[in-house]
């Protein structure tokens, strides 16, 4: 909720997300993406009590790929869907 609240206010409300300003996305085949276009690709952090490194990771999902590819051919702004914290980091 509060990544939704925080892009809004800064002008970038989330895909799909009306509640916060976000409008759905119609692709180039005519589909449209409505649901809130927001995606946790990776999540890592120490265990609380045996201190090892937890990472979990979860590909893009096809629908969301289908918008990131359909807005890089439009040439409006750059997409990137990549981390901004090397997975190499968490050993990946």
């Amino acid at each position: 909720h509060q990544i939704r609240v925080h892009m809004s206010y800064s002008g970038w409300p989330i895909v799909g997300d009306d509640m916060y300003g976000g409008k759905p996305l119609a692709l180039g085949d005519g589909s449209v993406i409505a649901r809130q276009m927001l995606h946790a690709g990776l999540l890592a952090f120490e265990h609380p009590i045996r201190g090892e490194a937890m990472v979990f990771t979860a590909p893009l999902p096809a629908d969301m790929a289908a918008a990131a590819a359909h807005l890089r051919a439009q040439g409006v702004v750059p997409v990137h869907v990549e981390g901004t914290v090397p997975l190499s980091r968490f050993g990946l």
